[in-house]
């Protein structure tokens, strides 16, 4: 399997929050950059890729409102 720089960006902040939740802003802020349109689905998509990706059973957790966690 192999991952691009966004995915395992993505994977890594998620690994490294421990559980905690991870907000879409945050992902945006560290993964992309801060020029990044707060507006954009970039996040929801690359979400989507990891998760077919990475396979069942689903490993990232969408908290609604909140944003994501790996349990």
């Amino acid at each position: 399997m192999s991952l691009t720089r966004k995915e395992m960006g993505v994977l890594e902040e998620l690994l490294v929050a421990d559980g905690s939740v991870v907000s879409t802003e945050d992902l945006l802020e560290r993964v992309w950059d801060e020029n990044a349109d707060p507006f954009t689905r970039m996040v929801t998509v690359t979400i989507a890729r990891l998760r077919r990706k990475l396979g069942s059973p689903d490993l990232i957790e969408t908290v609604v409102g909140s944003g994501y966690r790996l349990p």
